[in-house]
């Protein structure tokens, strides 16, 4: 195989990086037109869904070193989990059961160490070590580094339990489960009641976590002791996303920095179904309840994902068929629901925001589509698609297109004697790459898996 030689001037940063990456070209995009209670109906059957070759999928954010992915071999659910600074396959965990189905994924850190320990505690030790030789022996693979042991990773099942594994090990270490609902779904036969469809993590005690099933019931985790610290019901049809805002998180680093922020904005809970709801979370020791803070009605279809920004005066939420990015107001003193609405021209997939409050949507069609903030600069006029007949927002609500766009083209490998021919081979077999999942890293740099959905490859 000939050296390639450098991209020419006119070749884009992502293309050159693919022509040089690629191997062969990639499968197409992955059909648009599926709705949210069908891609919880194909993880019941057993199948990955039709917008994206993964059942569910999740970055380690924010470092983004890590990345896992439900697949499905032979009608079992599997969590592959790969290093995304070499490609290398790091762990593949099982559920105790082939039955099982998996339909959300969270990480998080191992409960039993202390909460100002780093990610990255015992990292030089022992049992790492031992872990990694472990997870090649048993075709893991591996990056050379040892695997973080207070790594895990949470994936809700069907059944209603929250298995947590540990990467590292390779191995289920516990398993939560949750009470009985009291509740049915209504919205798709294919869904159990009892499903867990959204977990989120507490960033600043990690022993804490929140899970939510189609039912609407919510649960607050402790991790450690595998118990029940609170519990209530959204009442939400179909509830598939849960997102925590903790002020401590967000405003800085310290114990006593840490307790002034709780002290002052206590923690925020958005449950999103068919209605999104903003909750006062209850205390640590659970002896308030959860309460209802705000309650927006926007989308009509399933809620795809819900992010809060840095100071948790907004919320985002993506809903399946729904081209319409809602930007909601969460003062609790505040009457107005939305902000803004951001518009994608093919129904989003997932989305993301940044430390900085920059926004990211991963659409249908794999294009990535960037706002450089939540919050509009100024009134600008309603969406004029409306005119053509698609779904509109009333026009008090601002809305703004993508400020930037991110696609990738894969081109296979071939001997090319000059730059001219290089780049004149690349744009004539270039096809477009699928983007499989984005987030976005601390450092505000995106990050994109992409390729096949096997053995995906990525960029930050």
């Amino acid at each position: 195989m000939g050296k390639q030689k450098k991209p020419t001037k006119g070749q884009s940063i992502s293309d050159a990086k693919a022509a040089r990456r690629a191997t062969s070209a990639a499968s197409s995009a992955a059909t648009a037109g599926t709705s949210m209670s069908a891609l919880f109906a194909s993880a019941a059957r057993g199948s990955a869904n039709a917008i994206t070759p993964y059942v569910v999928s999740a970055f380690d954010r924010p470092r983004c070193d890590l990345f896992a992915a439900v697949t499905v071999a032979l009608g079992a659910h599997q969590l592959s989990v790969w290093d995304t600074r070499t490609g290398a396959l790091v762990a593949t965990l099982k559920p105790p059961s082939p039955s099982t189905r998996l339909t959300s994924l969270a990480w998080c850190q191992d409960p039993s160490l202390p909460s100002d320990a780093p990610d990255d505690a015992g990292v030089n030790g022992e049992d790492a070590n031992s872990s990694l030789k472990r997870r090649r022996a048993s075709g893991g693979g591996g990056s050379g580094k040892p695997m973080p042991p207070s790594r895990l990773i949470a994936a809700g099942t069907m059944a209603g339990e929250i298995l947590i594994f540990s990467v590292a090990r390779a191995v289920l270490v516990t398993t939560l489960t949750a009470p009985a609902s009291s509740k049915s779904s209504s919205v798709s036969s294919s869904l159990a009641p009892t499903a867990i469809t959204g977990i989120c993590v507490s960033a600043t005690n990690r022993r804490h976590a929140f899970s939510v099933a189609a039912s609407g019931d919510v649960v607050h985790w402790d991790i450690a002791s595998k118990t029940v610290l609170a519990r209530f019901n959204a009442d939400s049809q179909l509830a598939s996303r849960v997102a925590l805002y903790e002020a401590a998180a967000a405003g800085g680093s310290g114990a006593a920095a840490a307790a002034a922020a709780a002290a002052t904005s206590p923690a925020k809970l958005m449950v999103a179904g068919h209605q999104v709801r903003l909750y006062q979370t209850p205390d640590e020791k659970a002896s308030t309840p959860a309460r209802v803070l705000k309650e927006f009605v926007g989308h009509a279809s399933q809620v795809l994902a819900v992010k809060f920004s840095r100071s948790g005066s907004l919320c985002l939420s993506a809903a399946a068929q729904d081209r319409f990015i809602s930007v909601w107001d969460c003062d609790a003193s505040s009457n107005k629901p939305n902000v803004a609405a951001l518009t994608v021209d093919t129904p989003p997939v997932d989305l993301d925001v940044s430390p900085a409050d920059r926004v990211l949507v991963l659409d249908e069609a794999g294009v990535v589509c960037l706002w450089n903030s939540a919050t509009p600069s100024s009134t600008r006029p309603s969406d004029p698609d409306a005119a053509s007949g698609k779904k509109a927002r009333p026009s008090a609500t601002p809305t703004r297109k993508p400020e930037a766009v991110i696609k990738l083209s894969l081109v296979p490998h071939r001997k090319a004697t000059n730059d001219a021919e290089l780049t004149a081979d690349a744009a004539s077999s270039a096809r477009p790459a699928p983007i499989l999942a984005v987030s976005f890293c601390y450092d505000d740099r995106v990050m994109v898996a992409y390729g096949n959905s096997l053995v995906p490859k990525f960029e930050r």
